[in-house]
């Protein structure tokens, strides 16, 4: 049977059929709504649809713009994406001002960009391979020192297109960056003029992975 199952107020709940209506709206004491709970269904309220793509995936848009390209929402128990519609933009707003948009091949900034993910790794003592500091993997900033001037052949955790600004904090020594030297090839340094880069005392580089020639670029610099 299909229907509206009421339960609230302290009445005994009712149940009243509706034709063509598929599952049951349960509304509880509290004035909580349930909807053909946990089923692959579809729900209107006003231009909101509330759908689904696949089994298990719930999905939101607008009336119009309801199918598997264009939900403004999409979540299942794997994964949540937020979507603008085919040929549309994404605004991204707080307290209704603009802070970004966001097309197909682009995203335009409208206020300051800030990089917080820094770390401070533990201080180098040597000549270094394949460097690996702990919390690399969220790291966009390295405040590097070391207690003599080394050499650092290598960094580990290079994926296509990912920056890192590495900062010496040091107040003597140099930290050089060694071109293509002996950490493993994926993880080398490319120097300007394939030569060695050293980052002086309070200097700083800009990492940017090459992930054609599989390497660390060294793309800027204050050295």
């Amino acid at each position: 049977m299909s229907g509206l199952a009421f339960a609230g107020g302290g009445l005994s709940p009712a149940f009243l059929p509706v034709s063509g209506f598929a599952g049951a709206v349960t509304i509880g004491s509290g004035g909580s709504l349930s909807v053909a709970a946990d089923t692959d269904a579809t729900n209107i309220f006003g231009r909101w649809k509330l759908y689904t793509t696949s089994a298990d995936v719930a999905a939101i848009a607008h009336f119009d713009l309801a199918d598997g390209q264009n939900y403004a929402v999409r979540t299942s128990s794997a994964a949540t994406a937020v979507n603008g519609p085919t040929g549309g933009f994404l605004f991204y707003k707080v307290g209704d001002v603009l802070l970004g948009t966001m097309a197909a091949t682009y995203l335009d900034l409208a206020c300051e960009y800030r990089n917080t993910a820094v770390i401070s790794p533990t201080q180098l003592t040597g000549n270094t391979d394949n460097w690996a500091p702990t919390g690399l993997a969220g790291a966009e900033t390295i405040r590097m020192s070391s207690n003599a001037a080394i050499n650092l052949t290598g960094l580990t955790g290079g994926t296509a297109g990912r920056q890192i600004t590495l900062i010496s904090i040091n107040t003597s020594n140099n930290i050089t960056l060694v071109h293509s030297a002996t950490s493993t090839a994926a993880n080398q340094f490319i120097c300007p003029n394939s030569a060695n880069a050293a980052i002086r005392p309070n200097g700083a580089v800009i990492l940017r992975y090459d992930g054609v020639s599989s390497k660390w670029r060294v793309v800027g610099s204050a050295i």
